[in-house]
C-alpha cells in the first residue's frame, strides 16, 4: 500500500497541488483487508491507521508566523497563582514548533514568576494551538495592577508573537 502511494504521489503534477498556502496535508490511509476463505465461515479483522502527511511545494518559500488570538486568564484572579491560557494560531504556510514563555509582573515591571510549559508536535498553517501557563509568585500579591505577558518564538529563538493583559488584585 505504501508503494502504490508512492508510485501514485509521485506521478502527481506539483502544479496541480499548489495551493495558497503552498503546502498541504493529506491523510494516508494503511490497512489490511482479510482474505477470504474458500468454504469457510468466519470473521475476519481488518486493521487500519491514518497517517498526516504534510506535503510541501518544492521551491516555494517557507513562510514561518503566527498570532496570539487570545490570551486570557483562566480562572477567577487569585493573589497566589494565576492561570493562563492562550490561542496561538499559525498564519504562515509551513509546519513549525514554538517556545512560549509568560510572566507576571508587578507595577514597576519587576517579574515575580515565569513559566514555559513543553509545547508538543508542530503547528501546522492555519492550525491553532491553545498552551496554558501556571504563575505562581514566591509570595502572595498585594493589592495592585499586574501584568501577564506571553512570548511565543520558534525554536530558534526567532519571535513570532508578543502579547499582554492588564489585571487587578483588589482588597
Amino acid at each position: 500500500m505504501i508503494k502504490q502511494f508512492a508510485d501514485i504521489a509521485s506521478r502527481f503534477p506539483t502544479n496541480q497541488l499548489k495551493t495558497n498556502l503552498d503546502s498541504a496535508q493529506i491523510a494516508v490511509q494503511v490497512y489490511t483487508s482479510p482474505k477470504p476463505n474458500k468454504g469457510i465461515q468466519g470473521i475476519g479483522v481488518s486493521v487500519g491507521a491514518d497517517t498526516p502527511v504534510i506535503l510541501t511545494i518544492a521551491g516555494s518559500k517557507q513562510i514561518k508566523t503566527g498570532e496570539i488570538e487570545n490570551i486570557s486568564l483562566a480562572e477567577l484572579v487569585s493573589a497566589k497563582r494565576q492561570n493562563v491560557s492562550i490561542k496561538f494560531k499559525n498564519t504562515g504556510n509551513y509546519h513549525y514548533k514554538v517556545h512560549a514563555i509568560s510572566s507576571l509582573k508587578d507595577e514597576k515591571g519587576d517579574v515575580l514568576a515565569t513559566d514555559s510549559p513543553e509545547v508538543k508536535g508542530s503547528i501546522i498553517p492555519t492550525a491553532t494551538r491553545q498552551i496554558k501557563f501556571s504563575l505562581i509568585p514566591k509570595s502572595e500579591l498585594t493589592p495592585g495592577t499586574y501584568t501577564v505577558g506571553v512570548n511565543v518564538t520558534l525554536e530558534d529563538g526567532t519571535m513570532l508573537e508578543s502579547k499582554a493583559t492588564e489585571f487587578a488584585i483588589k482588597t
